[in-house]
């Protein structure tokens, strides 16, 4: 329900930017397939599974976005997330499938937006191949 909620806000928010790419239409119909998956199954982990795939991948939009342009998301949000995961994991007292593995997807998803989003990675590793490239184009490098 809060994606959603994010999703409709953005169309209020004037500062808002936002472009759909054909990667975005394709997580979004397999998501969407996931989601259908999900509903039609009589397996309990089948839909666990059908469910955790649909939502990963809605978020390989979000994690390529995360990655190009970081300073368009907040760390906090996947920190909390993943402190919430983290804090689920620890007050399971029987460990199976149905009760662990959507906590462990998220913990994993969220320290990875988290990571990404305050290291500035992606831009970080993109100016150092900028200037290596620069490096050995230059005259001096002969």
């Amino acid at each position: 329900f809060g994606p959603l909620l994010i999703f409709l806000a953005s169309f209020r928010n004037p500062a808002s930017a936002w472009e759909l790419r054909r990667l975005d239409y394709v997580c979004g119909a397999l998501s969407a397939a996931g989601l259908v998956a999900w509903l039609v199954t009589s397996h309990g982990t089948v839909a666990i599974a059908a469910s955790i795939a649909a939502d990963a991948l809605a978020a390989v939009p979000t994690l390529r976005k995360s990655w190009r342009s970081p300073e368009t998301e907040t760390a906090a949000a996947y920190f909390a997330a993943s402190l919430n995961a983290g804090i689920t994991l620890l007050t399971v007292s029987e460990v199976t499938t149905a009760v662990v593995a959507f906590p462990i997807y998220i913990l994993v998803i969220a320290t990875l937006e988290t990571i990404l989003i305050a290291s500035r990675l992606g831009p970080r590793l993109r100016q150092r191949r900028t200037e290596a490239r620069a490096s050995t184009d230059s005259p001096a490098a002969a």
